[in-house]
């Protein structure tokens, strides 16, 4: 139980608060807390993050994915408070929500509310808004300008909805073709006029990185109100995986655009000799992704092998434990990519495009290999390099858990936390 490990290592710093919060509520809404999802994860370690320093935490998140295993093991963590399942109709209509959060906050009486992930359901914010309360957001994509939900197009990252978020999605037709999907159109404008007021009242904006924090203030927030705090990741993830220098890099995540699966085969086709080892997620998709890329043959040379129904996370650990390097090719404005941080974690060359927290935080030849955003030819080669020199594979390895490190810092969090109460 989270609430018995105030001798617990994060990050090997022993946990010693520099100032008693234990006169602190905090009333933590989420996406979700019950499951095994990244988002799950990070939601359950932001609570023991807050255990830790002495917050009281109520969770206020719905029931799905709930076990009466994970119940017990968090029984004395947090005070849980069933949320309404979430429809879309409550952006609209949220008599019942308004009235079940205020019931809340009146037993609980949270100093803060902290809502963490998309913003299209936290429809409680407006209740915060209305009422006076203080809350903080800290946002995991960038759905709250971007119809798409992830702000990434062929051509690089899209920003032109922050200034222009009803006209730029239309023109730009992100949706498809404006007669047969304006309804919803309609539908994500709405939740895009509802996002605004939302993240500008805020009385913190939580980011992980100076990227994610400098989109949200051309958005329109308060550089005044806005903190960085340390990435929400547990480090036993990855604890008790043995790492060793493969002969393969290895690809995972959402096979989606904004992810650059697109890329891949574009780089497959262009590295020689190099191994790739793919993980999706069912049979479907990864045949459509072969035929429709002509990768079949570079299957049957060995070059690619794509593993699929890996039944749990450890598994996809240890497939990446056991590589020569991980590719990160997405490009839109990311924040703590899980993927990203269990890949510095065991020690693996990462190799990115300098898009949201990369830019930030990956040093070339250092603790990973960038590239510009879009220059194909310098990714590719970033990934002949680490194969075919082991002496960067080995600095790039020692990079890299250093790195991880520093962006699991407790202490940072510790120091945040007299800024986040004033």
């Amino acid at each position: 139980m989270f609430n018995e490990m105030d001798t617990t290592l994060m990050n090997s710093e022993v946990i010693v608060a520099d100032t008693d919060y234990r006169a602190k509520k905090v009333l933590f809404v989420p996406d979700s807390i019950w499951g095994d999802l990244s988002g799950h994860r990070s939601s359950r370690y932001l609570v023991k993050a807050f255990n830790n320093v002495g917050v009281k935490v109520g969770v206020y998140a719905p029931k799905q994915g709930y076990t009466a295993e994970q119940a017990l093991e968090f029984e004395d963590s947090f005070m849980y408070f069933e949320q309404t399942t979430y429809s879309y109709r409550h952006n609209i209509f949220s008599t019942n929500i308004e009235k079940e959060f205020l019931s809340i906050i009146n037993s609980f009486k949270p100093d803060y509310v902290f809502y963490m992930g998309t913003i299209i359901n936290k429809v409680t914010m407006d209740v915060c808004i209305k009422h006076g309360i203080k809350y903080s957001y800290l946002p995991l994509t960038t759905e709250y300008y971007c119809v798409k939900n992830f702000a990434g197009l062929d051509d690089g990252p899209c920003i032109q909805c922050i200034k222009s978020p009803i006209s730029s999605p239309l023109k730009n037709t992100c949706l498809g073709p404006p007669k047969s999907n304006f309804f919803q159109y309609l539908k994500m404008i709405l939740f895009l006029m509802k996002s605004k007021p939302r993240i500008l009242n805020a009385d913190k904006i939580i980011g992980y990185s100076d990227n994610q924090l400098s989109y949200l203030e051309k958005y329109g927030a308060a550089n005044s109100r806005m903190l960085r705090m340390p990435i929400f990741f547990d480090p036993d993830t990855i604890k008790g995986i043995a790492s060793s220098p493969g002969d393969y890099f290895v690809m995972a995540g959402q096979n989606i655009t904004a992810k650059g699966w697109h890329i891949i085969p574009h780089i497959i086709k262009q590295t020689k000799n190099i191994k790739y080892k793919l993980i999706m997620r069912d049979e479907v998709q990864a045949t459509k992704f072969i035929h429709d890329n002509d990768l079949a043959k570079y299957i049957e040379r060995g070059l690619i092998e794509i593993l699929l129904y890996l039944k749990t996370h450890r598994e996809v650990l240890e497939v990446v434990a056991k590589s020569r390097g991980v590719l990160v090719p997405s490009y839109y404005a990311t924040t703590g990519e899980f993927y990203l941080l269990e890949a510095l974690g065991l020690g693996k060359p990462v190799v990115v495009f300098d898009a949201g927290i990369h830019g930030d935080i990956i040093k070339n030849e250092e603790n990973g290999m960038i590239s510009r955003v879009g220059d194909l030819t310098d990714f590719y080669q970033n990934i002949q390099k680490i194969n075919n020199n082991d002496d960067l594979y080995r600095k790039l390895s020692n990079g890299a858990r250093t790195l991880f490190d520093e962006l699991l810092s407790f202490q940072k969090f510790k120091n945040s936390m007299s800024r986040y109460f004033s």
